[in-house]
């Protein structure tokens, strides 16, 4: 399913507090040349979406400008 990023938010208690920003170049760099390989997981929370795992594919999509991705949806796989 397709789904906005500004639909989406972080998860309260995230993984990782923090960005390695030379990780997230990398990251970036992989998703702008070969696409969104291994798709977000997303719950739906109060009309938006709140992430399960996928916070930094999230971040990297953000930051190339991407409007939407594709996520898998708790409770609808």
């Amino acid at each position: 399913m397709k789904i906005k990023l500004n639909d989406i938010k972080p998860s309260p208690e995230p993984i990782r507090s923090k960005w390695d920003e030379e990780a997230m170049e990398e990251l970036k760099k992989s998703i702008a040349e070969q696409g969104l390989i291994v798709p977000i997981k997303v719950r739906r929370l109060d009309g938006e979406y709140e992430i399960v795992y996928g916070h930094r594919r999230v971040e990297a999509m953000r930051r190339l400008g991407w409007k939407e991705c594709e996520a898998i949806v708790e409770g609808m796989e």
